[in-house]
């Protein structure tokens, strides 16, 4: 039943009622005890009498109960009186991020400090074993001073745990093992899918069990609409919808064009389909948007002081099956360097020699049909070991900034590397997505020594494509050269110059282009 104001409940008093969900009407109220305003959660009349609803809102109470981050709205109490059952938790006054897209796109400045407070907040869930389900605009808040809350877990799950009930009970409101068409009516009425299909992901559409990824999925739709100022998947009914989000990709050229590009391939995996390929852990969104994986500007230092990465004081080359040879400046005989098993490696191909001559990067070829049949690995010239740095990565390159630079599948990682101890020393990020390589491994990037980058996006296979430059901020800007069947780009090291291969099977050439 609705409260009135002036209903006591416990030590509250109701003063006003302020909104209504799924799992309950929310009430402001006054804390008669402590002199505060709350927020009271009462389930609705129509479900007081349902067991399962009623599990379903104690285990909000000891969900909410563990959670606690300045982030995430907070549960005082869980009180019972005269046959009522509320939660009596944190009132957070201010608008919600629904209210707020309302008015139009969020501000780049504005929606990113936003989406780091919800990533903080989301990740102090995870960390406790605790996922929302129903992340959405209408359930995060912006206070007055800036200070993001996500609210209302009512759909929140414990890790592992199994559902209850039949799958009609289910938060999706899906049942078990079917599509779109199989959305419960019932759940549509009360009011469980309206309003959220938006911001589920395609397993959740289909019914299967979730994880975290779901949240990290739902987040990527929220922060696409902040920017956007439109939702990523709509149609005109809930069907059509859910239909959106299996099938279709949102559109990503409305984003703004001064999004760096590691955050836009950070949002593009967050909304990846497949929840193996999208990403595991939103802490990794959270360092993206604090800039931790944006490349470092070195300071400037003249051209001609910088050693150049490829030093010829002897040449390293890879022979396929035969491994890598060194050879030494003023001539003479080749010296094998490495030699592949001949059973789980058939090659060792694309070498690079570090600064100072102290050890080689290189692919191993697997000999698998595709380019995932590779893994990168360094050789030490000191010891003569070699051993594998990143599994199914191809085409590394060193930049001076401190980073290994390679390829997985079509996405360009970065991960800081010390060319001294041949060591990977942080977390690899992903920096661009298009990045594909060829069935011999080969990619179409290079970097310069001070980290600017250049790619031909796109399907190796698939004609003419264009030059595109990375700067050091991030910023992606193609060349003013025609579209052509570009391919093996080249960049000298000191970011000035840069030479391709053109494809003509009738006449292969060399183009060679100042920059």
């Amino acid at each position: 039943m609705a409260l009135s104001p002036g209903t006591p409940l416990g030590p509250y008093e109701i003063l006003e009622p302020i909104g209504a969900g799924g799992m309950g009407e929310v009430y402001r109220a006054r804390d008669t005890k402590l002199k505060r305003d709350v927020a009271i959660k009462v389930l609705p009349e129509a479900f007081a009498k349902d067991e399962q609803r009623m599990k379903r809102f104690a285990r909000e109470a000891e969900v909410l109960a563990s959670l606690n981050h300045p982030n995430i709205a907070s549960i005082y109490g869980l009180e019972e009186s005269d046959g009522i059952t509320a939660l009596v938790l944190e009132l957070v006054e201010g608008p919600t991020l629904a209210e707020r897209i309302a008015e139009g796109p969020i501000p780049l400045d504005e929606a990113l400090p936003i989406a780091k407070q919800m990533a903080e907040g989301l990740e102090a869930a995870h960390e406790e074993g605790v996922i929302h389900r129903d992340l959405k605009p209408a359930n995060a808040k912006v206070k007055y001073d800036g200070t993001v809350k996500i609210l209302d877990f009512g759909l929140a799950k414990v890790f592992n745990e199994e559902a209850e009930g039949d799958s009609s009970e289910s938060p999706t409101g899906l049942r078990q093992g079917f599509g779109p068409a199989s959305v419960s009516a019932a759940a549509t009425r009360a009011g469980v899918i309206m309003g959220t299909q938006a911001y589920m992901s395609p397993e959740q559409v289909r019914g299967k069990s979730v994880d975290k990824r779901a949240d990290i999925w739902a987040f990527g739709a929220v922060l696409y609409e902040m920017l956007t100022g439109r939702r990523a998947f709509e149609a005109e009914d809930v069907s059509l919808t859910l239909a959106e989000v299996m099938k279709s990709e949102p559109p990503w050229d409305a984003l703004p064009s001064d999004l760096s590009p590691t955050l836009r391939m950070y949002l593009t995996r967050c909304l990846n389909k497949d929840p193996k390929k999208r990403l595991r852990d939103i802490g990794e969104v959270r360092l993206a948007l604090e800039g931790a994986f944006e490349l470092p500007i070195p300071a400037s230092e003249p051209a001609a002081s910088k050693p150049r990465t490829l030093a010829w004081i002897s040449a390293v080359f890879a022979t396929a099956q035969a491994g890598l040879f060194r050879v030494p400046a003023g001539g003479g005989e080749p010296r094998q360097l490495t030699k592949p098993d001949g059973a789980s490696e058939i090659g060792h191909v694309w070498p690079e020699m570090l600064p100072g001559n102290e050890g080689v990067l290189y692919a191993i070829d697997r000999g698998k049909t595709d380019a995932s049949g590779f893994d990168i690995a360094v050789l030490s010239l000191d010891s003569g070991e070699s051993r594998v740095l990143i599994r199914g990565g191809t085409s590394p390159r060193y930049a001076r900034t401190g980073h290994l630079v390679y390829v997985v599948e079509g996405a360009l990682m970065v991960v800081p590397f010390d060319a001294e101890t041949l060591e990977t020393t942080g977390d690899e990020a992903a920096t661009l997505s298009g990045v594909f390589p060829k069935h011999s491994g080969a990619t179409n990037f290079d970097v310069s020594d001070d980290g600017v980058l250049i790619y031909l996006p796109g399907d190796p296979g698939g004609g003419n494509r264009s030059l595109v430059w990375v700067d050091r901020l991030g910023r992606e800007e193609p060349l003013g050269f025609e579209a052509r069947p570009y391919t093996s780009v080249a960049l000298s090291p000191d970011g000035n110059r840069v030479v391709s291969s053109i494809s003509d099977a009738m006449n292969p050439q060399t183009s060679g282009c100042t920059t």
